[in-house]
């Protein structure tokens, strides 16, 4: 396998890690309460790497792996 189709293959699973890093608690809906009635994943949005807001629905049907790390 070539670097760069592992690249390609990788790539949903990373930018859904990296969203997860920055922030998907925080940042998930209008109201902290939302997530309560949240049926899926796909119902949030993060902010990216770049800052910009991103709807997760965006990855439905890709394999993302979602890590939490917390800190104090």
């Amino acid at each position: 396998m070539s670097f760069s189709r592992l690249c390609r293959l990788l790539k949903p699973a990373v930018l859904c890690g990296t969203l997860a890093v920055s922030g998907l608690a925080g940042t998930m809906c209008a109201s902290r309460d939302d997530w309560r009635c949240a049926r899926s994943m796909h119902e949030f949005s993060a902010k990216d790497i770049d800052g910009h807001m991103v709807n997760l629905d965006k990855y439905r049907g890709y394999v993302c792996i979602v890590t939490n790390v917390a800190s104090q």
